[in-house]
This record gives structure tokens, sequence and C-alpha cells, in this order.
């Protein structure tokens, strides 16, 4: 690993820790320089703002890893498969918390001006399997694959903001209703909430 590599892992790591305890808000840059034993100057040639620190946060939530996603397409079910993507997504909004999760969400939104943002990987993912489920009939709603996925992320960011608001309500399981709602999942391929879980 290059000492870049290891600074910047650092910083991260460091502002990670300040941002869970403080609250990103109370967290400035000079704060992340003291803890991390850095100058200002050290800081901006890795990062261009405290901003860009966020980023860090989103890049991994766009796609799953390979043993997660070969787990996912060992299912039968296409919408099974979608639900534990959709799970596993959810999964790295609450590690990150509350606070991180709605200042990430703010970005997103001021940065894509108010529209979701889903990464090509992500796309590439979801859009076959939306495809394949309306072919089977597992899911009824028509619309194109595309519409449904912008509709599901726009439903997803509702609920997270929802959440980070601190609303006492049961972040998957929301989820997981909405999903097969908007998707009007056909009876026959419906199964419990508990059942589409990640082992």
């Amino acid at each position: 690993m290059s000492k870049k590599q290891t600074t910047q892992e650092n910083i991260l790591e460091i502002a990670d820790a300040l941002f869970k305890e403080q609250g990103y808000d109370n967290v400035s840059v000079q704060d992340i320089c003291d803890q991390a034993g850095i100058a200002k100057p050290t800081f901006y040639y890795y990062f261009p703002s405290k901003e860009d620190l966020l980023k860090q946060y989103i890049k991994p939530m766009n796609i799953a890893p390979y043993p997660i996603l070969r787990k996912i397409f060992s299912e039968t079910s296409y919408w099974k498969q979608l639900w534990m993507l959709t799970k596993y997504s959810i999964d790295d909004y609450i590690n990150i918390g509350k606070d991180l999760c709605a200042q990430s969400m703010k970005m997103l939104l001021n940065t894509h001006g108010g529209h979701p943002y889903i990464s090509k990987d992500a796309l590439s993912i979801t859009l076959p399997i939306i495809e394949e489920a309306q072919k089977a009939g597992e899911i009824q709603n028509m619309d194109s694959p595309e519409e449904l996925v912008e509709l599901l992320w726009t439903q997803s960011i509702g609920l997270l903001l929802r959440w980070c608001c601190n609303d006492d309500f049961d972040l998957y399981e929301m989820h997981f209703k909405a999903s097969e709602s908007l998707l009007n999942i056909h009876p026959d391929f419906r199964f419990s909430f508990d059942d589409g879980k990640i082992e």
C-alpha cells in the first residue's frame, strides 16, 4: 500500500469516527486534521472539501461485492433477487448511521438536481432482473424497467430521509412492503419479509 493510500485511508477513518461521534455538521476540516496529525493543505490534497468525504460513503453502496451477488443470483425468484439487492444497499446506509445517511442523501439530491442517481453498475444488474421478472410474471407493473428503477430509488430516498429524521419504523420492512406494492408482485411469487434475508 502506497503512502498516499495510507494517508487517505487514515483521513477517512478519522473523519468517520468524528462524524459518528459528534455529527457531520459539528466536525470541521481542522478537527479532522488535528486528529490525523496533518496540515490543512494535506487534507485538501486528498479531498477538495469536507463534502467530498461523503462520496466515499456512497461509492461502496452502488453495487454488492461478488460473493454477495453470487448468493443473490443463486435465488430462482427474480423478485427475491431484487429485494436482496435492495436490502444490501439499505444495510450500508444503516451502518453509516442516520446523520451520515442524511448528509449523503442531501449531497446526492443536490449533486443530481433532485433526480435520483443510480450508478451504471447498479443499473446493469437491476434492469435485467426487472425485465426477467416482468417476463416471468413476477412483476405485474409493466412500466418500463428504467422507470421502475427510478421509482424504486425515489421511494428509497424518501424512506431513508424519513428514517434519518428519527421516525420510528422498521426501515427494512417498510422498503419491502412499499417495493412489493409498487412493483405489483404476483401473489404466487410473494414471500414473507423474513424469508428475504441474506444469511
